[in-house]
């Protein structure tokens, strides 16, 4: 693990309502996911949309609780190996992601 996103350099939580590129594993199972970073909702490369967050915990099934979710996703901040916070994100798909 490592790379600047995961040293938590002041770096806050996504917001709801911010949008994420890359692409996230069709899964429900907690997998890594790298290439995922915060973007304008305008831009080509916007894939999906916050619409909630969760803080502290890594339990991904939270978002079942929001029926308008479509994804989920799982960040961990860590500082020197220590995981400093985690917080789930409930999504939604945008454009092609968007699932019917």
């Amino acid at each position: 693990m490592g790379g600047c996103h995961e040293c938590a350099c002041s770096h806050d939580p996504y917001e709801k309502g911010t949008c994420l590129n890359g692409t996230l594993p069709d899964s429900e199972t907690a997998q890594s996911v790298s290439g995922v970073e915060e973007v304008s909702c305008s831009a080509s490369d916007a894939h999906y949309k916050v619409i909630q967050t969760f803080p502290f915990t890594s339990d991904m099934n939270k978002c079942n609780a929001n029926p308008k979710t479509q994804y989920a996703f799982s960040h961990r901040y860590t500082m020197n190996g220590t995981t400093i916070s985690e917080y789930v994100y409930c999504l939604i798909g945008l454009g092609s992601y968007a699932r019917g």
